[in-house]
């Protein structure tokens, strides 16, 4: 009988295999979780990194686009206050519309148009002569273009 229970007691795998196989399986559960966790983590992370990038270098172009258009802005204004206030002095307005376009080179028209009896006429327009002759282009044809748009008030720019 005592044969009998030794061989029962007896398996394949004695205690040291048994202990350095759960040794070793704790220590790969371990670090699969550790890998995992950090992984996760990580990533998370540089995705809420990039988010918060491309937030931030959104509010950047937006403030820099709304300054550029503050500027172009006041600078017709100021442009046809002078226009307006001394309609024979052509030579301050010619000299005004120069800088205007020396400075913003890719602008090849300014104008305001109203909408009269669903048809778009310019009250005030102001082309980049030099911009026009270099890009081979003509006043007709970028007056038929503000006239098919459907906003008031309109500011065409050549993009390089």
């Amino acid at each position: 009988m005592n044969e009998m229970s030794d061989n029962e007691n007896k398996s394949k795998w004695s205690i040291r295999r048994k202990l350095a196989g759960i040794m070793l399986l704790t220590i790969f559960v371990s670090l699969s979780g550790m890998i995992f966790m950090a992984t996760y983590f990580f990533r998370k992370d540089v995705e809420n990194r990039v988010k918060e990038n491309a937030i931030q270098v959104a509010i950047s172009i937006g403030a820099k686009t709304k300054s550029d258009f503050t500027l172009i802005i006041e600078k017709i204004n100021l442009m046809l206050s002078i226009s307006k206030k001394n309609p024979n002095s052509k030579i301050d307005s010619l000299n005004f519309e120069k800088v205007f376009f020396q400075n913003d080179k890719f602008f090849l028209m300014i104008g305001i148009f109203s909408k009269e009896n669903e048809i778009m006429t310019e009250s005030e327009i102001v082309f980049n002569e030099e911009a026009l002759i270099e890009f081979n282009l003509n006043k007709d044809l970028m007056l038929n273009i503000a006239k098919t748009n459907d906003n008031f008030s309109l500011i065409l720019q050549y993009i390089p």
